[in-house]
């Protein structure tokens, strides 16, 4: 709800370092605020786009306070002397925000590390000096993304890059904008905007975008003091939006249409390195004293002038004029940097909720992402779905074009409930192994993905080998309204498995309680030669006690889990035997007593753990402000 606030608060604190100039300030914050980017993400929800947008001013505002290279303040003396004040002592504070703002970049859009990698290389080559504050602001970054790059150096060919684009959070699809509307900052195609009462009107959401691409191009084309910042970071725009055109086009998720990954993060970081590049071309502000008399100005002025004169200094007539044009194109500029930006705000706001992205089918949906219903799953489902059994539940959607099955623990699908690299692994299965448009969920390189498949099409055609409920922990099956020849006989398939027990009806649709043998289901059971046991399970682990279940020495515990070789199982201090079974991960009992011990464990994360915990002790203490009486002016 306070983004907006935010992003404009962040924007006017930062853009100290660019200008003192309170109206351009005003002016860059207000651009900022209504970037599209920002906007539409805000509007659906896309917290990694939202966070990186936030964090972006605060880490100019770190990063120039900390490599000293932030706009000097300067004061003109009465002799036309000018003294510069800068404070050029090393702030660990500055490199402790910045490095704390690159921690929230780089966990919201990964592929960013690599950018920051290049950028801190190259600083530290030109400018040894400042390895200090370059060390500090990248180092807790990388450090916590540890995880992230062995997930990616793990994956072949391309896939690495893929995953970095990949979205931080649940990928929702989006129309995709064309090159040209991409350069001009919007996220998605224009037709996907807000309709305005005129046509026309609807090219206003290109307004910002255009501004800062403008005044950056002025800015480069000007040879002023700033002139070399605003070329560099010019380049590090055009090389923004063509990660964010690349980034739309390659499809990181299938959510029964390919999704490509959301440009916010390449586009936020392109409208502030414009903004940064268009105000290397801004006329500093210089402190003077006015002479309240007006003949005691004209005698200074003229003294000046022929002071000038006498030093041979005095500017051609031509300068002079082009000094009193220019003055009223940059008031004329500056007054189009604060109306048209405002006027986009105050169109947008009215329209903010009718703002669209793709549904899960690729169409344009006006269904804006938002909290859960309470209690959607019912009551019963969610006491399974607790300790002991933490089952699961499978709610399909059946209808003359197709079936959908979802299988849930808790209300519904969250942000976290399916990893970047799972999702990737899904789309590339769709990706290369589409056959005429088609994809065969059974020939799903995922075997966990194919036996969930198999499993639901025997469960609405075969309903007498449908057996492999268990398999997946499923409690309770829900089967959505719906209509159509389809429809009917999937609820006749349910109502004939001897698996199921018809439990009535919910809010969601027909009910049925799955009790295979009279079992009830577990996320973790013992398989003694097709005898299954439920035994208690934990929400990732679990402890069990032997001695409160029979079966006989050479029995199989079973995780409803993909098998994985970080799964670890003890039994009073001894590791269990992994055994083969098919998706899912499992553990040989040759013992019939003590106590198992099931968790998920890898060798390097007490490493990960123990620097991850330091990078954030060292960003908390290098936060603290130390009072300095050391500074240094320059002339």
């Amino acid at each position: 709800i306070v983004s907006p606030v935010l992003a404009w608060l962040f924007m006017y604190v930062a853009s100290v370092t660019l200008t003192h100039r309170a109206q351009w300030r005003f002016a860059f914050a207000t651009i900022w605020l209504v970037m599209p980017t920002f906007l539409v993400s805000w509007s659906q929800g896309r917290l990694a786009g939202v966070m990186v947008h936030l964090a972006l001013p605060l880490l100019l505002l770190g990063w120039m306070r900390t490599v000293h290279k932030a706009r000097p303040l300067r004061i003109r003396g009465a002799g036309q002397a000018e003294l510069e004040l800068e404070d050029r002592t090393f702030r660990p504070s500055f490199a402790a925000l910045s490095a704390g703002m690159t921690v929230v970049i780089v966990a919201a859009a990964p592929w960013t590390g690599l950018a920051f990698i290049l950028m801190g290389a190259l600083l530290i080559a030109s400018r040894p000096q400042r390895w200090k504050g370059v060390t500090l602001t990248l180092l807790p970054a990388l450090v916590m993304m540890i995880p992230t790059w062995i997930a990616a150096l793990q994956l072949p060919g391309t896939r690495t890059l893929r995953l970095l684009l990949a979205d931080s959070g649940h990928p929702m699809g989006f129309s995709m904008a064309p090159t040209w509307q991409t350069v001009l900052g919007l996220p998605q195609d224009l037709t996907a905007f807000p309709v305005l009462w005129n046509q026309n009107l609807d090219l206003v959401w290109l307004i910002p975008g255009a501004l800062v691409a403008l005044g950056a191009t002025i800015a480069v084309l000007k040879v002023s003091g700033y002139w070399m910042r605003s070329r560099v970071f010019y380049v590090v725009a055009v090389a923004a939006f063509v990660i964010a055109i690349v980034g739309s086009r390659t499809a990181i998720s299938f959510e029964d249409a390919l999704v490509g990954a959301w440009p916010a993060a390449a586009l936020s970081i392109a409208g502030i390195s414009l903004i940064i590049a268009w105000a290397g071309a801004l006329r500093p502000l210089v402190l003077e004293e006015k002479v309240r008399s007006s003949r005691a100005r004209r005698r200074l002025e003229e003294r000046r002038r022929k002071r000038l004169i006498e030093q041979g200094q005095e500017a051609p007539e031509r300068e002079k004029l082009l000094a009193r044009i220019m003055r009223p194109v940059g008031l004329a500029g500056l007054a189009v940097s604060l109306v048209l930006p405002i006027a986009t705000l105050v169109m947008w706001v009215p329209h903010a909720n009718a703002v669209a992205f793709a549904d899960q089918t690729g169409e344009s949906s006006d269904t804006l992402i938002g909290p859960a219903p309470s209690y959607q799953t019912p009551a019963a489902v969610q006491e399974a779905q607790k300790y002991p059994r933490h089952a699961r539940f499978l709610v399909l959607q059946v209808n003359d074009d197709g079936v959908r099955a979802s299988l849930y623990r808790g209300d519904g699908r969250e942000l976290g409930d399916s990893a970047p690299r799972t999702r990737l692994e899904s789309a590339v299965d769709v990706q290369y192994s589409q056959v005429d448009g088609s994809f065969d969920v059974l020939a799903s390189t995922d075997a966990a993905h194919a036996a969930f498949a198999e499993l639901i099409g025997k469960l609405l055609t075969s309903p007498e080998q449908a057996d492999g409920l268990v398999n997946f922990a499923v409690d309770q099956v829900a089967l959505s309204f719906g209509s159509g020849a389809a429809h009917a006989a999937a609820q006749t398939s349910l109502d004939q498995n001897p698996s199921l027990e018809r439990a009535g009806e919910t809010d969601i649709g027909a009910l049925w309680r799955a009790r295979p043998d009279g079992v009830e289901p577990s996320r973790i059971y013992i398989d003694d030669q097709g005898t299954l046991t439920p035994v208690p399970s934990g929400l990732v682990g679990g402890s069990i006690k032997l001695d409160d279940f029979e079966f006989e020495p050479g029995s199989v515990l079973v995780l409803s889990e993909r098998a994985d070789e970080n799964w670890r199982a003890t039994i009073d201090a001894d590791t269990l035997e992994p055994v083969e079974y098919g998706w899912q991960q499992a553990f040989k009992l040759e013992d019939t007593t003590g106590t198992v011990k099931i968790a998920w464990h890898n060798d390097w994360m007490p490493l990960w753990w123990i620097a991850s915990a330091v990078s954030i002790a060292g960003i908390a203490i290098a936060a603290i402000p130390v009072r300095r009486r050391i500074r240094n002016h320059d002339a």
